[in-house]
C-alpha cells in the first residue's frame, strides 16, 4: 500500500513531486503538469493528474492538489512565490458569514474540503514539537459578555415563583394513559 509522506511542486517543468513509502521503502515520484498554462483550469488539471496517477494520488485530497496547481499557475503568470501563496490563500478562504445552507452540494463539498485543508494545516499532532497531552486552557469572559443573560434569568424565576404546580396523588397518576 502506498502512503504519501510529502507532496510539493517544482517550477522547472512544472510538476508535482511526492515522497511516498511502499512496503517500508521510501521513494520519490515526479508527475509533470502537462499543458499547464497561466490561464489553465486548475480543477481540470487536477482531475487529469488523478486519473493518470491514481495509484499514487488516491489518498491526497483534490483541494490540496488544486492548491499546488494554483501556486504553479501564479508562478507562470510571473508572480513571486510569497505573493502567489497569499493570492492562493485568499482564493481558498471560506467566508464565515456565508450561508452554507444555500450552496449546492458540489459547492458545499468544496467548502468542506477547504476547511479540512485549513484544519490539517493548523492541527498539532503527536509528532509536533508544540503538542501537549491533556492541555487545559482557562478562558476569561469578555467584558461585552458580562450580564448578557441576567435580565432573562430574573424574569423566568419571577414567573416560576408565581405559578404553583398541581399536586397529583398516586391514584390520579395511575389513571393517566400516557405515562411512559
Amino acid at each position: 500500500m502506498i502512503v504519501v509522506k510529502k507532496i510539493g511542486i517544482s517550477f522547472n517543468g512544472p510538476s508535482i513531486i511526492i515522497m511516498y513509502s511502499n512496503n517500508e521503502v521510501t521513494r520519490k515520484r515526479e508527475m509533470p503538469l502537462r499543458d499547464m498554462k497561466a490561464d489553465s483550469d486548475c480543477r481540470t488539471i487536477v482531475n487529469r493528474l488523478k486519473k493518470r496517477h491514481t495509484k499514487y494520488l488516491e489518498s491526497v485530497s483534490d483541494i490540496r492538489l488544486e492548491k499546488l496547481v494554483m501556486i504553479v499557475k501564479e508562478h507562470l503568470k510571473g508572480v513571486g512565490l510569497e505573493t502567489g501563496l497569499k493570492n492562493v490563500e485568499s482564493i481558498l478562504k471560506v467566508d464565515p458569514e456565508e450561508n452554507m445552507n444555500k450552496l449546492t452540494d458540489i459547492e458545499l463539498k468544496r467548502r468542506k474540503e477547504i476547511m479540512d485543508l485549513t484544519f490539517e494545516k493548523n492541527s498539532v499532532g503527536k509528532g509536533h514539537p508544540d503538542f501537549v497531552y491533556d492541555k487545559e486552557v482557562e478562558f476569561k469572559p469578555s467584558k461585552d459578555a458580562e450580564g448578557w443573560d441576567d435580565e432573562s434569568d430574573e424574569d423566568e424565576t419571577t414567573k416560576n415563583n408565581k405559578q404553583e404546580s398541581p399536586i397529583l396523588s398516586a391514584a390520579e397518576a395511575a389513571d393517566e394513559d400516557d405515562f411512559w
